[in-house]
């Protein structure tokens, strides 16, 4: 129910035409999002969590805790409405966990939010990176294994990403893993979601439909 309200929220405010939407996320929102990831076993990608421009959406807020901002909201007369579905909402009991991380460590959601900071200025600098391997091994109809298993393993995983993102539909950490160690074989098939397979044959590696479809 939550997310089917987010996303009509999200349609109804692209649907205004505007160039830019604000949010009113902000830093305990972020840390939320971290522990999410984190609880699902994300890379730094996901750990990095929300960025402060999308596309359309900016956060300017996005540092400032929600106590804060409440306050600032008290103080001016505004009102707000809160969503009836948050509480029993995955994000709502990760909501109501922060008290007793801050009562471990004191400033817990400040602390990840500095981490998703820190973790989205390395992986900016590790995507760079990859893009530059990506181009080092892509060949006509894919890519050059003996090259690709040259590259650092980050890069491996990276690379291998982007290939399966063509073809399969929200490829997994734990398919980017199999792959990672499947690909020092000499060759042969590897099947992913979607009835597609990596494909290994003289120094090449490609996605195509599985052979059983």
């Amino acid at each position: 129910l939550a997310a089917r309200c987010r996303d009509a929220r999200r349609a109804a405010l692209q649907a205004s035409g505007a160039a830019r939407i604000a949010t009113a996320h902000h830093r305990d929102d972020q840390a939320e999002t971290v522990l999410h990831h984190l609880l699902r076993g994300s890379g730094m990608a996901g750990l990095r969590g929300m960025g402060v421009q999308s596309g359309p959406w900016v956060r300017p807020l996005l540092s400032a805790p929600r106590a804060l901002i409440r306050a600032f909201a008290q103080l001016e007369g505004l009102t707000w409405i809160e969503d009836p579905s948050n509480p029993a909402s995955l994000r709502g009991r990760l909501r109501a966990l922060m008290p007793a991380l801050d009562a471990l460590h004191g400033g817990a959601g400040a602390a990840m939010a500095r981490s998703a900071a820190l973790l989205a200025r390395e992986d900016d600098f590790v995507h760079a990176q990859a893009e530059v391997a990506w181009q080092r091994c892509a060949v006509a109809g894919g890519l050059d294994l003996p090259r690709l298993r040259k590259e650092p393993e980050a890069l491996q995983a990276r690379v291998l990403l982007r290939l399966m993102e063509a073809r399969v539909i929200g490829p997994r950490a734990d398919h980017v893993g199999a792959a990672l160690r499947w690909i020092h074989r000499p060759q042969g098939r590897l099947g992913l979601p979607g009835g597609v397979a990596l494909v290994a044959r003289d120094g090449l590696l490609w996605v195509e439909e599985a052979a059983d479809r």
